[in-house]
């Protein structure tokens, strides 16, 4: 499918036409009786490509046009003034979660607008009256959860006047593995290797093989769940750590003082 839109992976391009894809959404979304929407950071439309031609605007007011109940985008890309107007008009429709994270020595995405940009759009669609929600994902462990950066990108947070926060680490699989060493070299990779069981391969979606990851070292993850947790409530954070992704394995998470996601906490 990439090579027949003649794009990569990291430039995505709609699969249809504009007036055929809009046709779809809402014929879609009368056919099966969809009352969520869910546009994830992998389905993100808010590239600037996307953004620029109109397309973004035109997906979101079909969907809130239609009879969806509630959408639910995960970005990180920063909506212009009109999206953000459109958003003011059904704040109801819209829950608004913005990835973001601290920076570390290794960089996986560097192409995301800057962080102070995301966040600060991410207080004015909460100041509209929308659910807003960072999501601190993937968080890499012995990379991003050190405490004077956790202590910094907390203190941004609140500065934003943004207090809801949803933490999830990074799963690393073979494909990831070999992406970044081409990206970053090996020296920083050995480094991160050490707190994953690389002979330990853990699936978090039953019966799907691309969902296959390195388990990572309990006690690591433990002293890290501990740290980012008790941060967040000692600095009165609304928080969860997303169950799918982070909350399995052989480890028992004291649920009084991390809270897990339960599917409602950005739905």
């Amino acid at each position: 499918m990439l090579r027949e839109k003649g794009t990569t992976y990291p430039h995505p391009v709609p699969l249809y036409e504009e007036e055929e894809l809009l046709k779809r959404i809402r014929e879609g979304i009368k056919k099966e009786n969809v009352r969520i929407f869910k546009l994830s950071r992998y389905t993100d439309i808010f590239t600037p490509s996307c953004m620029k031609s109109g397309l973004t605007f035109k997906i979101l007011k079909t969907l809130c046009e239609s009879p969806v109940e509630r959408i639910i985008i995960t970005t990180k890309g920063t909506p212009d003034n009109n999206i953000i107007s459109l958003m003011a008009e059904y704040p109801q429709k819209f829950s608004f979660n913005v990835v973001g994270k601290p920076v570390g020595d290794l960089v996986l995405e560097p192409n995301c607008p800057p962080l102070e940009e995301r966040l600060e759009t991410a207080s004015r669609i909460q100041r509209k009256g929308v659910q807003t929600t960072i999501h601190m994902d993937p968080v890499i462990m012995g990379v991003e959860d050190e405490y004077h950066l956790l202590k910094g990108f907390f203190a941004e947070l609140k500065k934003f006047g943004l207090n809801r926060v949803m933490f999830s680490y990074l799963l690393l699989s073979p494909e990831i593995l070999s992406y970044m060493v081409e990206k970053t070299g090996e020296e920083i990779i050995k480094r991160l290797l050490g707190d994953y069981k690389m002979e330990n391969i853990l699936r978090y979606l039953p019966r799907e093989e691309e969902t296959e990851y390195f388990a990572t070292s309990p006690a690591l993850r433990k002293e890290s769940i501990d740290r980012i947790s008790g941060l967040l409530a000692d600095e009165g954070f609304d928080f969860v750590l997303c169950s799918l992704k982070s909350g399995r394995g052989n480890m028992k998470i004291d649920t009084k003082q991390c809270p897990l996601c339960d599917g409602t906490f950005y739905a």
